[in-house]
């Protein structure tokens, strides 16, 4: 079941198996609790400061005796 392609066939067909086996689940005295979902918190807008102490220093290439690029 697992190596069928993402249609809505197949999530229809797994929904339905994940009902069955929920119903008995509850049918054998067992509970189902629903618990909260993630919830994906907006990222927080970006600063237009640049800090000086964070910026990249970036090192020159020394040219070495005899070798060329």
């Amino acid at each position: 079941m697992y190596d069928a392609i993402n249609t809505l066939h197949s999530k229809e067909a797994e929904r339905q198996r994940l009902a069955r086996l929920i119903d008995q689940h509850a049918k054998a005295g067992g509970s189902v609790i629903e618990l909260p979902g993630y919830e994906q918190k907006p990222m927080p807008p970006r600063r237009s400061k640049i800090d000086p102490e964070t910026v990249l220093k970036r090192k020159h290439m020394r040219r070495k005796a005899g070798v060329r690029p």
